[in-house]
């Protein structure tokens, strides 16, 4: 994709203060094409006269964004300062790697500083926003894990509760908080903490505590003689 955008051409400052401000605006994004295009359309047009850049992720995407206030005719030859940049892979992300450019009416001592800076930042953003968005999957893998955790530690109560009061196995008692969970609709962990809470199943009308021939059948012991006894 490839955009343009026509600014005044009011002439840019260098000043420190103005180069810092303008990579402020900066968006944070975990995508790459995101931020660079942020620097290209808003950030370049406060510290010099056009600006291109080219994003390609090594998963195959590729992103250019192009800013210019060079009029067509414009008979000063402007300086051009190219900078390539690249980043590995990280986490879910595809890496990837570009070049920006950014060209002065008039030669700046201070352009190499001013590209270094924005690109460094325009990194620095895309890695800040995966950092943010790997740290919050991981939390929410340990939440999940702790819930489940938590959720078994009560179903195992559950489960010896039943077990005593009801004279069943460890079996027939998750049995039982299965069928309760689905004929109810409500969650096994709920009916769990209300077992563990009050020491009583709740049971749905229709539904017996046992199904029919989940009991096991004792098994009958034969007297089988020794060997040579009569």
């Amino acid at each position: 994709m490839r955009t343009t955008i026509e600014a005044t051409s009011e002439e840019p400052s260098t000043s420190l203060s103005r180069v810092l401000h303008a990579a402020s605006l900066l968006v944070i994004s975990a995508e790459p094409a995101v931020v660079f295009d942020s620097l290209v359309q808003v950030c370049a047009p406060l510290v010099c006269d056009a600006a291109a850049a080219t994003i390609s992720e090594l998963d195959g995407g590729m992103h250019a964004a192009r800013w210019s206030a060079l009029a067509a005719d414009d008979r000063l030859q402007p300086e051009s300062l190219v900078t390539d940049f690249s980043a590995p892979a990280s986490g879910d992300h595809a890496g990837y790697h570009g070049i920006i450019s950014l060209r002065f009416r008039c030669q700046e001592e201070a352009a190499p500083l001013i590209a270094q800076l924005f690109v460094q930042r325009a990194m620095a953003n895309v890695e800040r926003a995966r950092f943010a968005a790997s740290a919050a999957r991981h939390k929410a893998t340990a939440d999940h894990l702790e819930l489940n955790r938590s959720s078994n530690r009560e179903i195992g109560i559950a489960v010896g509760i039943l077990m005593v009061k009801q004279k069943i196995t460890d079996e027939q008692a998750f049995d039982l908080l299965s069928r309760v969970s689905q004929r109810s609709n409500r969650s096994l962990r709920l009916i769990a903490l209300e077992v563990a809470r009050t020491g009583v199943i709740a049971l749905p009308q229709g539904l017996a505590t046992i199904e029919p021939g989940s009991r096991r059948r004792r098994r009958r012991r034969v007297s089988v003689p020794a060997p040579g006894l009569r």
